[in-house]
């Protein structure tokens, strides 16, 4: 059944003080269920207006801009996958949200969603992770790590013409202002985002999936796109979440490969109900 569009209020604004840093918000209250978006690497919270317009009011939304982002403080270095789930968590708890959230993460926003998944299952009704690998399981020594992050940031420190170009090329369904403003946020991105960016998604040394994935115990979505169209999401590693997390469901969406939330919109919205609706979150 087709989803119904609705007209999205503005955002109501603000900053959280988390883990010492201020990070941004952008909240948008109904009578829905609570839902805390996280987006991707060198995104922002606007990422999710499109599938807004199909979530809220059904979902009471809360998106964060994560350090290094938009408007959010921005650290010359520290980003890791333990201090990014450390930020957004304090920011949750300091949400004074009425009952444990859905949480939604796309890409590194993802990984940042399993780890606290896997730390507070408990303390959340669901986590949907939108085409999020399981980065880090290639050991890479940290060398290599370095090398890949500096080859990033001289990728996207180019002229912003050139920035608003390859968006276009990678969403051919994009105006030339939406892509001009995807292209602004990369700008905006601090430099030690690239610079650490396989930190930001690996886990820490001495970790491993097999040992956290078992430890997320709520219900668990993973939508991703295809592969041969820029999935991050292999056949592999949806066996391993489907193995290892015990109350795992996963959605393959045609026609798409890493933004499933921007590119198959009304897709990963009815994806996330019909997920929500079986478990019980939201109303039929």
């Amino acid at each position: 059944m087709p989803l119904t569009r609705t007209e999205v209020p503005q955002a109501k604004a603000g900053f959280i003080l988390a883990n010492r840093l201020r990070i941004r918000t952008a909240a948008w209250p109904s009578d829905g269920y609570p839902t805390v978006l996280v987006h991707g690497l060198s995104s922002g919270w606007q990422t999710w207006l499109p599938p807004l317009a199909y979530l809220w009011p059904t979902l009471s939304a809360t998106a964060v801009d994560l350090r290094g982002h938009g408007d959010s403080d921005k650290p010359e270095a520290d980003y890791t996958l333990t201090n990014y789930a450390t930020d957004v968590w304090e920011a949750i708890g300091k949400m004074r949200l009425k009952r444990p959230p859905v949480l939604i993460g796309h890409s590194l926003g993802g990984a940042i969603a399993r780890r606290i998944a896997a730390e507070h299952a408990g303390d959340l009704a669901a986590v949907v992770v939108e085409d999020s690998d399981l980065w880090g399981t290639e050991r890479a020594t940290p060398e290599q790590r370095r090398a890949f992050g500096q080859e990033w940031l001289k990728n996207v420190r180019r002229p912003l013409p050139e920035l608003i170009q390859t968006e276009m090329d990678r969403d051919p369904t994009l105006s030339y202002r939406a892509a001009m403003e995807k292209a602004q946020r990369v700008v905006n991105t601090a430099d030690g985002v690239f610079l650490g960016a396989s930190d930001g998604v690996g886990l820490p040394d001495g970790e491993t999936y097999e040992a956290l994935l078992p430890r997320i115990t709520c219900p668990f979505l993973l939508v991703r796109g295809i592969p041969a169209l820029g999935s991050a999401v292999s056949e592999a590693s949806v066996a391993t979440h489907a193995q290892l997390i015990p109350h795992a469901s996963v959605v393959t969406v045609p026609d798409v490969g890493h933004s499933v939330h921007g590119q198959q919109t009304e897709a990963f919205s009815e994806a996330v109900l019909s997920f929500l609706r079986d478990h019980g979150i939201i109303g039929g």
